[in-house]
């Protein structure tokens, strides 16, 4: 399947909502998964009425 990582700075013109809940920041992103695993899938709603369902990978690591 497809792979990418999506940027705070690409929210408004790509993501418009996560399970039905709207995202409109990264802080809408962070509490739509809050609960959410690696391997959960969620339905996003994208830019130009698109969907898509999602299935989540892991979280990278943060550089030392």
């Amino acid at each position: 399947g497809l792979i990418f990582s999506l940027q705070p700075r690409d929210m408004p013109q790509f993501l418009t909502e996560i399970d039905g809940q709207p995202v409109k920041s990264i802080a809408d992103v962070r509490l739509a998964l809050w609960e959410k695993k690696p391997g959960d899938k969620v339905k996003a709603g994208l830019a130009k009425g698109r969907s898509a369902e999602i299935e989540l990978g892991g979280r990278p690591a943060h550089p030392r």
